[in-house]
């Protein structure tokens, strides 16, 4: 069968594109670590999938691009804005490290200057991107990457509470929900020894128009990106950049979730 796919409208931060494969699903090109994780989660840790998208797994598409068709992989996701009119997506870069432990030197060094110079370092957590709807102009505002690694630690609780801001008032009730779900999350990754969640997100998302069953509900959820592992201690003796305690959980991944 064919699928026309659509690239994904609501994306606010990654590197690669999703794409509406159905209308609750959405696709990706394959990256193993990521499909490894989402396996994994679903075998040995059932507490987290709350906090994961729906992992439908991995499907092999024809794709056409300049006149010639090859077969890839896509690994296919929920569509977590599913049904919503006005969707607003937070984007949070989670962690004080973003290289997985088979980067390259030039990538290490890269990825460790741009923590040090954005909030990553400081507080675990740095804006990726956000949209957000104006009830009083009726239009979509957008924040990309690199407005969020401009963003202080100084200004960083200003920043996330204009992601509440519909241009009318704070949505302040949404707060308390926020932070249980944060805490729950905390308690569950603080038990996920051996677990390394680098370079993985953490969205927060809520449907921005007033008159749905949605206008008193808001999600938070981690979307996985190229380096969440797992490994057993003896494995990091064949890899390029260890972790520093290769035994505990991660550990700037939780100071993150505590700060945020």
């Amino acid at each position: 069968p064919k699928f026309p796919l659509k690239l994904y409208s609501h994306q606010v931060g990654g590197h690669t594109p999703f794409f509406w494969i159905s209308d609750k699903a959405l696709c990706k090109p394959l990256n193993n670590n990521e499909r490894d994780f989402y396996e994994l989660i679903n075998k040995y840790h059932h507490d987290l999938n709350k906090f994961l998208p729906k992992y439908y797994g991995v499907v092999i598409l024809k794709v056409k691009k300049h006149d010639n068709n090859a077969l890839k992989k896509f690994i296919v996701i929920e569509d977590l804005t599913r049904g919503f009119k006005k969707p607003c997506v937070l984007d949070l870069k989670m962690g004080t490290r973003q290289h997985g432990v088979f980067a390259t030197k030039k990538k290490r060094l890269s990825q460790e200057r741009k923590c040090e110079l954005t909030t990553s370092k400081s507080i675990g957590v740095r804006m990726c991107g956000m949209q957000v709807y104006k009830t009083s102009t009726d239009t979509t505002i957008f924040h990309n990457k690199y407005q969020g690694r401009n963003v202080s630690k100084e200004r960083f609780s200003h920043e996330i509470l204009s992601f509440f801001d519909n241009g009318e008032k704070l949505l302040v009730h949404y707060i308390p929900d926020i932070i249980i779900q944060l805490k729950e999350l905390y308690s569950i990754v603080k038990n996920l020894k051996t677990f390394r969640l680098y370079s993985s997100s953490l969205l927060l998302y809520y449907d921005g128009a007033w008159d749905t069953k949605n206008d008193t509900e808001i999600h938070c959820k981690k979307r996985e990106q190229y380096n969440s592992e797992k490994y057993n201690s003896n494995d990091y003796v064949t890899v390029s950049c260890p972790p520093s305690h290769p035994n505990e959980p991660d550990l700037g991944y939780l100071f993150g979730l505590k700060n945020l």
